[in-house]
């Protein structure tokens, strides 16, 4: 197939079939474009219920090839309107699969999407972009249903980001989110289940916002909720008197033998351990002195599980968690 072939089969065939003339995108000022484009992309991801026709036409301009890079975009080679100069219609429709392709690759930490290239609204991506699609990012939540098809791809761009910030908390708001996200099935052909997926999204970080408010007005330090959580095992729960209690004389405990260390210095997954399990010793005397049960007759137990993933966050910090 030529570059013309392609042109006309995108043309007539592709968005001509879908009553898009895509010539008149040309005409259109930056922004106008721009929401266009995104129009576009939109409808070409609704033609069915997992947007594979979108995906794959996506990928027939740039292939993910993940044995390489993960999710880096490859240029395919052999594509006619790839080894045309990518300016005019041509330039355009290749934007569009680019843009395409990374909705799909659905990566916000290494390969994030721009959102100024969705609309002039967002400031241009700064690093890797991932800053983008924290739950915290209130113009992002809003601008979501505008474009229902393209708002699930982003919001599960959301969703991935919020259960990262979420594991540096607790385990429970970190399973919170992932029920959430597991329970809601998406089918692009249907508006309403978008919605339906958008506004499960916004509901799962407003209760999460809400339970930390609600730990914040007891006068709870972020490392205090966490470990509440980590006791109880889910969220939401209400503050018991006794697991706040214990909490509170767990940190009292914790936070002077951490601020102890040396941050200089690499932190070791042995080194770690080693502060875990010493703490877990200061630990279970004062869950037992508040009758918090932390189930060591089952056979697994939880809450020490998330007691043990807390504590390495605590010994960690901000530093990345080395395996």
């Amino acid at each position: 197939m030529t570059a013309a072939e392609a042109l006309d089969y995108l043309r007539k065939d592709v968005f001509g079939s879908m009553g898009i003339d895509i010539d008149s995108v040309l005409t259109l000022d930056e922004d106008k474009r721009k929401r266009a484009t995104v129009s576009i992309a939109d409808q070409l991801i609704g033609k069915d219920a997992n947007g594979d026709f979108a995906r794959q036409l996506a990928f027939s301009f740039f292939d993910g090839k993940r044995d390489l890079i993960p999710d880096t975009l490859y240029p395919v080679a052999d594509n006619p309107l790839l080894k045309e100069p990518q300016e005019g219609l041509t330039g355009w429709i290749v934007e569009l699969m680019r843009l395409l392709a990374l909705l799909f690759i659905n990566n916000p930490f290494s390969h994030a999407i721009d959102l100024n290239l969705l609309d002039s609204r967002f400031p241009p991506m700064e690093g890797e972009g991932t800053e983008q699609f924290s739950p915290s990012n209130v113009e992002l939540l809003k601008y979501l249903t505008t474009y229902t098809r393209t708002g699930v791809l982003l919001a599960k761009m959301v969703y991935a980001v919020a259960c990262v910030e979420a594991e540096k908390i607790d385990n429970a708001i970190f399973d919170f989110y992932v029920f959430s996200d597991n329970r809601l099935k998406t089918d692009f052909t249907d508006k309403g289940n978008c919605f339906g997926y958008i506004d499960g999204l916004r509901d799962a970080i407003d209760d999460v916002n809400m339970h930390i408010g609600r730990g914040s007005n007891l006068g709870l330090t972020k490392e205090e909720i966490g470990l509440v959580d980590s006791l109880w095992t889910e969220i939401p729960h209400q503050y018991p008197s006794n697991y706040v209690d214990a909490a509170r004389e767990i940190w009292s405990k914790v936070k002077p033998i951490r601020e102890g260390f040396d941050e200089k210095g690499r932190k070791s997954r042995k080194d770690c351990d080693l502060f875990v399990n010493d703490m877990v010793e200061i630990v279970l005397p004062i869950a037992e002195k508040y009758e918090v049960d932390m189930e060591l007759d089952d056979e697994f137990s939880m809450p020490l599980d998330y007691l043990k993933h807390w504590l390495s966050n605590i010994y960690y910090g901000n530093d990345p968690i080395f395996g």
